[in-house]
């Protein structure tokens, strides 16, 4: 599903995020990708302004590379992610935007260990988080990504992580999408 954006503050949005994901592949390795992923172009497609944005790389030749042109976005912290106990993330490093259309709002680098776009169409265990946009500027959602939004359905895909701390910070902004979790069995005839 090719995403087309509707309104002002998502098009200047994804420009800007677009500059930012050029930059960290342009000082990557040749061997690097990277892509803007999840709750970025998910709300720009919604039509809002993003909260965040998460760029998920991968330097297959270097794993332990990490941005370093980036800090004059703010000040910097790297950690380990205590949320991903799947072992697809290697690190993340976040930094805050100081101006633009992205001001003040916090940038994350996801270091993963296996190609980023596997990790998205695959790990991702939110189907409405199944988006991503690559250095050709084009956002596109998976087909999960698709049937949730058209079916207005948040799935939960899978429960190999913990996802209500995930859910609880979307749930209250798609008010307008119902809720599927992973193991229900929907309703029985009696």
């Amino acid at each position: 599903m090719r995403i087309k954006l509707t309104t002002k503050i998502a098009k200047e949005q994804r420009k800007s995020a677009l500059r930012l994901l050029r930059k960290l592949k342009s000082e990557m390795p040749a061997d690097g990708t990277c892509y803007i992923a999840g709750g970025a172009p998910r709300d720009w497609h919604h039509g809002w302004g993003c909260r965040d944005i998460d760029i998920f790389y991968c330097v297959p030749s270097d794993p332990e590379w990490i941005p370093k042109s980036f800090k004059r976005l703010s000040d910097t912290c790297t950690y380990a992610s205590p949320y991903y106990k799947n072992g697809y993330i290697r690190s993340v490093t976040e930094y805050s935007c100081t101006s633009g259309t992205l001001k003040y709002r916090k940038v994350q680098f996801i270091h993963t260990t296996e190609n980023p776009l596997n990790v998205i169409k695959c790990e991702f265990p939110i189907s409405l988080s199944r988006i991503w946009m690559g250095i050709d500027g084009k956002i596109v959602g998976s087909d999960e990504y698709e049937l949730s939004y058209d079916a207005r359905i948040i799935f939960e895909l899978d429960n190999k992580t913990y996802n209500y701390i995930y859910l609880d910070k979307i749930l209250g902004r798609f008010s307008q999408y119902c809720f599927m979790p992973h193991n229900w069995e929907g309703r029985r005839n009696k």
